[in-house]
């Protein structure tokens, strides 16, 4: 009886052994197939993406869109210190024939700011809503968890609008600033014309 037992043990001991090695080689086989797969899939999207970046219209759009973006920002940043210093500290040079003037000018550039972002926002509306739909439609619908190039880049574009809504906002607050100063200044020149200090 042991020596049946022992060599049932010894044949099942055999085949379960045989099998764990055909289990491996079929997943060694898998592993290879999947391996290959993702490399074609890896290669396949960054074709995409570049193909998608050679997109005529849409690769010189973008980047003067951007472009755009940071030069406003950095114009805006500039003149709103400027008019931050201006309505504090007066105007540096004031101008004797007309006092008044270095505020009409600051005036006119948070002006021509504004309408700039005003245009931007408008061009960047005009872009996404032109290119959005495309942008969902170039990749296979398994390819959701990573997105094209396009799609990432209308994203960054896209996500340039509140930044433009808080410029607005602090060109108004910065006109409004100005107005004030400049009212101030104009008191106090009728005062000064009057005899009233």
């Amino acid at each position: 009886m042991a020596s049946t037992l022992e060599a049932c043990f010894s044949s099942s001991e055999e085949s379960a052994l045989k099998l764990i090695s055909e289990k491996e080689k079929q997943v060694e086989a898998a592993e290879g197939e999947s391996q290959e797969q993702r490399t074609r899939v890896d290669a396949e999207r960054a074709i995409e993406f570049y193909e998608e970046l050679e997109s005529d219209k849409f690769s010189k759009i973008a980047p003067a869109i951007m472009q755009s973006f940071h030069s406003h920002g950095d114009e805006c940043a500039r003149v709103e210190t400027q008019a931050l210093e201006l309505a504090l500290q007066g105007p540096a040079d004031p101008n004797e024939d007309d006092p008044l003037q270095v505020y009409y000018d600051m005036l006119d550039n948070l002006d021509k700011l504004y309408k700039e972002a005003r245009d931007l926002e408008s061009k960047i509306v005009d872009f996404t809503s032109a290119f959005k739909g495309g942008a969902t439609q170039t990749g296979p619908a398994e390819d959701t968890d990573i997105p094209s190039a396009r799609s990432r880049i209308l994203d960054v574009v896209t996500a340039c609008l509140p930044v433009i809504s808080a410029r607005k906002s602090n060109l108004s607050m910065a006109q409004e600033l100005i107005d004030s100063a400049q009212e101030n200044c104009s008191i106090t020149l009728r005062m000064e014309s009057l005899g009233i200090e």
